[in-house]
């Protein structure tokens, strides 16, 4: 498995990595908001990860892709993919493999797009501090 992610950035709080939609066995898929967030509680292997919300709590997998299958969840990320010097042109990845300093990302279940980036915990729509040119991914945050 390697080394787990770190704890501070994963569980329920603020300033921790949002998780964007998760298909639990039971159900559809189910997104987080601001009154019942959808959480990493604890990591369970390399892409198995404890996902929980005030309604469910299951060992789901992390995939790059935007609509999880049952027993899947995803995260997003934002990366400005143009080295233009102007941060407003950002493009929507999605984590395939966290570490603690880097993901591994890919456009919607396009593995041919994989990268590889360092990462950073940011608030939803805060294109100022987006890396220019495909040079760091920003992960959202919960509130």
């Amino acid at each position: 498995m390697g080394r787990p992610i770190q704890k501070r950035k994963i569980g329920q709080g603020s300033a921790k990595i949002e998780v964007t939609a998760a298909r639990f066995s039971s159900g559809g898929v189910i997104t987080g908001d601001i009154d019942d967030p959808l959480y990493i509680d604890r990591q369970r292997g390399s892409l198995q990860f404890l996902i929980k919300n005030s309604s469910n709590s299951e060992k789901l997998k992390l995939v790059g892709k935007a609509t999880p299958a049952a027993g899947e969840f995803n995260i997003k990320v934002t990366i400005d993919d143009d080295a233009d010097g102007a941060l407003n042109d950002s493009a929507t990845y999605y984590v395939t493999k966290l570490h603690n300093r880097t993901v591994s990302c890919q456009p919607d279940d396009d593995p041919t797009g994989m990268i590889h980036l360092p990462y950073q915990l940011t608030a939803t729509g805060d294109d100022a501090i987006l890396g220019d040119g495909f040079t760091l991914a920003n992960i959202d945050v919960q509130k």
